[in-house]
């Protein structure tokens, strides 16, 4: 893009007063936002999937029932790890490996 066609955003006439892009510019970005989100839900799942593997599918089960119980979904220590995981390939834009993550915190 030229120079002379760069505006800035403030300037242009869908902002607000407050510097904030007006809702259809904002809707622009939604289908970027929804993809990320998908990416990280699949990687949610994907930790739980590694769990299942290293666990084994009744260990899985028992683990995941008895956390849920004790402690609710969030606190639950399957969950809470799925989460974590999630939240460090987020932020991080280094690559990591979520099995050896998983595997640590299981204690293997």
């Amino acid at each position: 893009m030229r120079t002379d066609e760069t505006r800035n955003l403030a300037d242009a006439p869908e902002a607000s007063e407050h510097n904030h892009v007006d809702e259809p510019a904002k809707s622009l970005f939604k289908p970027c936002t929804k993809f990320l989100d998908q990416v990280l839900h699949a990687f949610h799942e994907l930790v739980h999937v590694i769990q299942w593997r290293l666990l084994g599918p009744d260990r899985f089960l028992l683990s995941y029932a008895n956390g849920l119980e004790c402690f609710g979904y969030r606190q639950s220590p399957l969950e809470a790890m799925a989460h974590d995981a999630e939240t460090a390939f987020a932020s991080s834009t280094a690559t990591f490996n979520v099995e050896k993550m998983v595997a640590a915190k299981l204690g293997w």
